[in-house]
């Protein structure tokens, strides 16, 4: 079991104060959040600037299917 739901994180820096503009994740699963994976999504909104945002790209499988449907998430 991975023991975090972001597979990949992407962080663009476009200022000289420390903090971030935009911050991109990428899971697998939308599913049920863990805790640890909340108090990330937390800390790393903290780290944004006033109006920077969390973008949060999700993969679904259709079990029917067997294709992927990706979901967009803006926080």
């Amino acid at each position: 079991m991975n023991p975090n739901i972001f597979q990949e994180v992407d962080v663009f820096q476009f200022n000289t104060t420390g903090q971030f503009d935009c911050i991109i994740l990428e899971c697998n699963t939308l599913g049920l959040f863990a805790k640890k994976d909340v108090d990330l999504l937390i800390k790393m909104k903290s780290m944004l600037k006033d109006n920077g945002k969390i973008i949060l790209d999700v993969l679904n499988k259709n079990f029917f299917t067997s294709h992927y449907q990706k979901t967009t998430l803006v926080y």
